[in-house]
């Protein structure tokens, strides 16, 4: 029977552990199978594109999401099902979007003014990293959810 007087602080579970993933290879594969052919792949390519895996993951884990999504439209589908709503003052534990590159869009964890914390692409794991990316991407939306 659950305590009546604990209440769960999802904010400060939710940065612990995205500090805690950095480095972590935990969403790098996700392993299907096509029902036609029978062929089966790993559909994050060895963690190159791992990072609505790590969000939906990690959120999914805190209840603010129903369960882990493969690409980011259908985690931001979710999200906003789930009531997060688009910021334009994002604070840590938010989720942060980039435009696409190669038509394959980008999110991860907002962690400050100039850090976020999700999938590298390069390093096929999570890590911190710029705002700015490498190739130049500047962030396009930012979301927030009630109970943060």
């Amino acid at each position: 029977m659950p305590n009546p007087n604990l209440e769960r602080l999802i904010l400060k579970n939710l940065l612990y552990s995205i500090q805690t993933l950095i480095g972590s290879e935990l969403f790098k594969h996700l392993y299907v199978r096509n029902k036609q052919s029978g062929e089966e792949f790993d559909a994050l390519n060895n963690g190159e594109g791992s990072c609505a895996f790590v969000v939906s993951g990690v959120l999914a884990l805190h209840g603010l999401i129903d369960h882990p999504h493969a690409t980011v439209t259908t985690t931001i589908q979710h999200m906003q099902q789930a009531g997060w709503t688009p910021t334009t003052k994002p604070k840590p534990g938010d989720v942060v979007q980039w435009p696409a590159h190669n038509n394959n869009t980008h999110i991860a964890f907002y962690l400050s003014n100039d850090k976020a914390i999700g999938n590298s692409t390069t390093q096929r794991k999570v890590a911190q990293y710029s705002l700015t990316l490498p190739d130049g991407r500047k962030p396009i939306a930012y979301y927030t959810h009630p109970s943060l």
